[in-house]
């Protein structure tokens, strides 16, 4: 968990824009520089099940599936959501 947090920080670091760091991030900023959770030995999913239980701030949300999906995309060139009643290469 402490790792996770800690390349959280250096994330917020780069980025000092952003009020709000989401795991979905850090994974992409991970792959820019050529690494990932897994490289690092990371267990990602067990650190985020662990996060809500932590005393420190938190946030929880209702959002609809297709922000969820906008939230927790994490690959290089972003989600394109298509549906089926759309016209061709819309």
């Amino acid at each position: 968990m402490g790792q996770l947090l800690g390349f959280a920080d250096l994330y917020a670091r780069e980025h000092p824009g952003q009020r709000v760091v989401w795991i979905s991030d850090i994974s992409r900023w991970l792959d820019s520089k050529g690494t990932s959770f897994l490289k690092l030995g990371i267990d990602w999913q067990t650190a985020l099940l662990t996060i809500p239980t932590l005393p420190m701030p938190g946030l929880t949300m209702t959002i609809s599936k297709r922000a969820h999906s906008f939230l927790t995309d994490s690959a290089r060139h972003g989600l394109t959501v298509r549906y089926p009643d759309a016209p061709p290469n819309a």
